[in-house]
């Protein structure tokens, strides 16, 4: 179970993402869609890149989300997470 939510006031309950698996599939489009850039001489500078840092950057956002249903009602989170080149002064801030 999600524990983002544990110790909130009027929680009724924690609905749980499917994580590995909305990751493995966002992965393997965001993969396909650079394979199919590659066509493109222009793209080929920024390959290394995606190489680099998108399987994490999917990881981070996929593993960011967070919902639940209180009270007050439904409460959609997506916490900070690392994004771009993963730099600290890159982190997308908190989204509720």
């Amino acid at each position: 179970k999600d524990q983002y939510f544990q110790g909130v006031e009027g929680l009724i309950e924690v609905f749980d993402f499917d994580y590995d698996a909305i990751v493995e599939y966002k992965w393997g489009v965001d993969n396909n869609w650079a394979k199919a850039c590659m066509l493109f001489p222009l793209c080929w500078p920024f390959y290394p890149m995606h190489c680099l840092c998108a399987y994490n950057n999917i990881n981070d956002r996929v593993r960011a989300q967070h919902l639940c249903v209180t009270q007050d009602g439904i409460r959609y989170v997506v916490d900070k997470h690392k994004v771009e080149c993963r730099f600290d002064c890159q982190d997308k801030g908190k989204i509720t």
